[in-house]
C-alpha cells in the first residue's frame, strides 16, 4: 500500500475530511491532497508530523515511518 493509500485510509477510518486531518495534524490541506494524490517525495518529517498527528505507523515497503 502506498504512503497515500495509507494517508487516505487512516483519514476515512477516522471520519475525518482533509480539513480535519489538516486541523488535527498541523499538516497543510493542500499538503495533505499532494500526498493523497501520491505527489513524490514526500519528506520524512511530514510524515512524522502526520504520523503523530494520526496516531499510525506509515509503511514504506517493510519499513516503518
Amino acid at each position: 500500500m502506498t504512503i497515500s493509500e495509507q494517508l487516505e485510509r487512516a483519514r476515512e477510518v477516522r471520519g475525518w475530511t482533509v480539513t480535519e486531518a489538516s486541523e488535527r495534524t498541523g499538516v497543510s490541506i493542500g499538503d495533505i491532497v499532494l500526498i493523497e494524490t501520491g505527489v513524490p517525495g514526500v519528506p520524512i518529517e511530514l510524515l512524522q508530523q502526520l504520523s503523530d498527528g494520526l496516531q499510525m505507523t506509515f509503511y514504506i515497503g517493510d519499513t516503518a515511518i
